[in-house]
């Protein structure tokens, strides 16, 4: 359709009616030649300009059409300016006043590169019609049982209805080893087994003794840093570091051994250094945005911020909302209530993300704001003012008058570096619905808020947009937070989600397998608990169902009425071989720590690296997994063959499939092998010389359980067989620890 025709189609107000209902089906699919062309002779622009992509070379309906539609016919044509109104249905009439040239002109170019209407997703106007896991907390009784924990009562009640029983308790024996290993991700102790045993401690007192040690939040920020797709380097072909990301994974693990209210704890992560007064650790906190791949060459300055842009908007969607917006960043989503708007409107609370760089390289920023890093600067440039002075005065006791004051000065500059973005400028806050997701062709703007299917307001544009996104997300009306991290932990402990898709609640999501126990458990968490991760826990670790036994059927596992066997994760097998050796270190936190048994230490922290000869003599010890630097391209194998995640993106769940690497690790790795010597040394140390009992206790410390008469036969069998060859004790011992380690039974967690 030429420009000419649609002038004259325009003069009266019928004619734009036609126009608009025959291209409205399809407003985003395509653009004309003319338009694509104009944006591919854009220049792209340089770095300092990537907040602000280039505005569309056509009239845009928010800001230039609409104005005419209301000024010129809103008077007669009475209605909402949005699609499907009743404003639209009474166009099929001539209007009395032609519109002037320049609105015409204006209404002609909007048609002709598309006539594109920005398409809000509309909630349901019946509340039954809504989608459940958009819609308010419901009251849910929890039903009437002979059991304690309201957790069982929910599940029995559904076992009962198929004739089935939550299995009764585990052994003592297997629950000590089950709630340490679910908690701390490490063995218990001999010495904490017979405590345990010694004063017929309850289960519930073990919880809290094991939810209170330092360990549980070095184990349990694990499951987080999957989410948060945490690394230290970048990725591509650079994967060069990321400085101070570390500070980052400590955050976390002080997070959860403080018991961090989960709302404060995920509200610091997306608009900490927003507050008035910001901590440093609210700045480290904001890392979590910062966390993705990086591509430090990127073809296009302007998409790369896009890209940059999706990366932080899909992940922060995911992981606290359960909603897989990525598709409508090109297209309305085919599956789910969410617009390109939608996605646009969410996207501008991200867009004044500035990663700050020098040259290729990453850079940490002060953990202050702007106010203050002003005074430091300030500060700094007197500092160096008295340094020169020294160094120009003739007089030794002047000189070091100047440079005792100038240390006095600089120890007052208190600002730590912390790896996070800085927020550029706020002039930019509208968001861009983009031809197929191109930087370079852009098709509107629309205002930052909310995705529609919520039914509220805009942000407004005081305040800043990523702070109003963080109180939407935590304190709005949707309890989909609540809803999503609890379906998560209980996946963490129970191997089975209550909703199966971990990141997606949405309407393409399978339906809770519980869902009054979900419903139950998420108002619970949010109001009773006020988000106490730890009372969360303790409530999911003292119930029946996870204290019970293992030997019931498949349906039984699936309707949560038996315990599901699974092998140990990556972290945890790495950790507890270090453990059982004794060589495992307790120090908290701290920059990245190659493994001493690695062989592949990546230059990027050589200055960490602890030699295996060190821990072989005793002089050195072996950090925890977590402490492990986090390589995107060179991951560490041992780790890896265990199910550690890409960590390009955020992941819900392993893999934990038990592969022919993982034996071969276990039995052949420099970490198995020489833990395996490192016990068996313990072994022989603490355990009485008679040959019997040396064995029976090799046998406690690795599977927590007496052993058989026919193990014993075998063992005291390869004893001898071995001493005859001229083997001596130690070695022995060391091939007999390798043997358990190696075992199914201390492999899986039952």
């Amino acid at each position: 359709m030429k420009s000419a025709v649609l002038l004259g189609i325009c003069s009266v107000l019928g004619g734009l009616g036609y126009a608009v209902t025959c291209t409205w089906h399809a407003p985003s699919r395509a653009l004309p030649e003319v338009v694509a062309e104009q944006s591919r002779q854009k220049e792209t622009p340089r770095l300092s300009e990537i907040r602000r992509p280039p505005l569309p070379d056509f009239a845009d309906y928010a800001t230039e059409v609409v104005p005419v539609l209301r000024k010129r016919c809103e008077l007669c044509h009475t209605g909402v300016l949005s699609w499907g109104s009743p404003f639209w249905s009474g166009l099929d009439e001539r209007c009395a006043t032609p519109l002037s040239t320049l609105d015409r002109e204006t209404i002609a170019q909007w048609i002709d590169s598309g006539s594109f209407i920005p398409k809000r997703s509309i909630p349901a106007e019946e509340p039954e019609d809504q989608h459940w896991a958009f819609e308010p907390f419901n009251d849910v009784d929890v039903p009437i049982s002979a059991l304690e924990n309201p957790i069982d009562a929910f599940l029995s009640e559904k076992l009962k209805g198929e004739g089935l029983r939550i299995e009764p308790r585990a052994s003592r024996q297997r629950l000590f080893r089950r709630l340490s290993f679910h908690v701390t991700g490490l063995p218990p102790s001999l010495k904490q087994i017979e405590r345990w045993f010694a004063h017929e401690t309850e289960i519930a007192d073990i919880v809290d003794e094991l939810l209170s040690q330092p360990s549980y939040g070095e184990h349990m920020a694990r499951y987080w840093l999957d989410l948060a797709r945490y690394a230290d380097t970048n990725g591509y072909e650079d994967d060069g570091q990321k400085p101070f990301a570390w500070k980052y994974r400590d955050f976390v693990i002080r997070g959860w051994n403080e018991d961090m209210p989960f709302d404060r704890f995920v509200w610091a992560q997306l608009a900490g250094d927003l507050k008035h007064a910001p901590s440093e650790e609210d700045h480290i906190a904001v890392g979590f945005l910062r966390l993705g791949a990086w591509d430090s060459e990127p073809d296009d300055a302007l998409q790369a911020h896009f890209d940059q842009v999706d990366e932080v908007l899909t992940t922060t969607c995911s992981v606290f909302l359960g909603m897989e917006i990525g598709c409508a960043r090109c297209h309305d989503h085919l599956e789910e209530p969410l617009t390109q708007v939608d996605y646009a409107s969410l996207a501008a609370c991200f867009s004044g993300l500035v990663r700050p760089t020098k040259g290729r390289q990453e850079i940490a920023i002060p953990s202050a704001t702007t106010e203050q890093l002003t005074v430091a600067d300030e500060m700094r440039d007197e500092v160096m003012r008295l340094y020169r002075a020294a160094l120009n005065t003739h007089s030794d006791l002047q000189a070091r008058q100047f440079r005792d004051e100038a240390r006095r000065l600089e120890s007052k500059i208190p600002f730590d570096l912390a790896y996070r973005f800085q927020e550029g400028s706020s002039a930019d806050r509208v968001g861009y619905v983009l031809f197929r997701g191109q930087a370079s062709r852009p098709l509107g703007m629309v205002p930052a808020g909310p995705p529609g299917v919520f039914g509220e307001k805009d942000f407004s544009q005081g305040a800043p947009l990523r702070r109003q996104l963080a109180d939407w997300i935590v304190y709005g009306r949707s309890p989909l937070l609540a809803r999503v991290f609890v379906n998560r932990v209980w996946k963490w402990h129970f191997g089975r989600a209550l909703v199966d898709s971990l990141n997606n609640f949405g309407e393409s999501a399978p339906d809770p397998s519980h869902p009054e126990l979900l419903e139950w458990l998420s108002r619970w968490f949010a109001k009773e608990a006020n988000w106490s991760i730890k009372k969360l826990q303790r409530l999911i670790l003292t119930s029946q169902a996870f204290l019970s036994d293992s030997s019931g059927n498949d349906r039984q596992r699936e309707l949560i009425g038996s315990y599901t066997p699974r092998p140990l994760r990556a972290e945890v097998v790495h950790d507890s071989l270090a453990f059982l050796a004794g060589v495992l270190s307790d120090q908290l936190g701290g920059s990245p720590h190659p493994s001493p048994f690695s062989t592949k230490t990546d230059s990027l922290f050589r200055e960490n690296t602890v030699g295996a000869a060190d821990v072989r003599r005793g002089t050195a010890s072996v950090r925890r997994a977590i402490y492990l630097p986090v390589v995107r391209n060179r991951p560490e194998e041992f780790l890896r063959d265990f199910g550690l995640p890409d960590s390009a993106k955020t992941c819900s769940q392993r893999t934990m499939d038990v592969t022919s690497r993982q034996a071969l690790a276990l039995w052949n790795s420099e970490l198995a092998v020489q833990c395996s010597k490192h016990l068996a040394s313990r072994i022989l140390e603490e355990s009485p010389h008679e040959m019997a009992d040396r064995l029976r206790y090799a046998i406690r410390m690795t599977l927590f359980r007496e052993p058989t008469g026919p193990e014993l036969i075998r063992l005291e069998d390869y004893v001898n067989h071995r001493t005859r060859d001229g083997a001596a004790t130690p070695q022995i011992f060391g091939e007999i620890c390798l043997v358990l380690v190696n075992l199914d039974e201390w492999m899986t967690l039952d």
